[in-house]
């Protein structure tokens, strides 16, 4: 009771991954235990179920005067799927050394490690850097479509 704690809110208790103790990790099956039916859910192949059911949103970032890079996102998929900050400013740092001395990138090998959307790694390899992009297996799919993307979009200007 509140009464007992000098009236603050207990705290939930936390399992592991962070969850609420009383919740299961996506990755395990819930069965009911309010039904007497055989009724089990695998959490883990909804959550794939609803991924694939969401569509990609692309939107264009301006990184310099002559560049724009469009990159795809996706929601529920986690902080990888989703285009940060940062990585935008890396980009625009890559345009303003291309800038003061040109083709600084051309030939480069780079190598992008939790490239998320790959707006980084894109506008390496838009600037003439031979890039290589990496991230978890779940959030592969979204950069491979921010690649794609910029692939039709650079054959198209050249």
């Amino acid at each position: 009771p509140l009464s007992q704690q000098n009236g603050a809110c207990p705290r939930p208790r936390v399992g592991r991954r962070g969850l609420p103790a009383h919740l299961p990790a996506p990755s395990e099956s819930w069965r009911s235990s309010t039904t007497s039916s055989k009724m089990s859910i695998n959490l883990k192949s909804l959550y794939e179920a609803r991924m694939a059911r969401a569509q990609y949103r692309t939107r264009e970032v301006k990184v310099s005067e002559e560049m724009t890079v469009t990159i795809a996102e996706k929601a529920g998929m986690g902080v990888g799927s989703q285009m940060w900050e940062a990585g935008e400013t890396l980009a625009r740092y890559l345009c303003s050394r291309d800038a003061e001395k040109k083709g600084f990138w051309k030939g480069k090998e780079i190598l992008e490690l939790g490239s998320g959307v790959g707006i980084t790694g894109v506008c390496a390899a838009l600037l003439g850097a031979r890039v290589t992009l990496s991230d978890k297996k779940s959030i592969l799919p979204v950069l491979i479509e921010t690649v794609k993307v910029n692939q039709k979009v650079s054959q198209a200007g050249s």
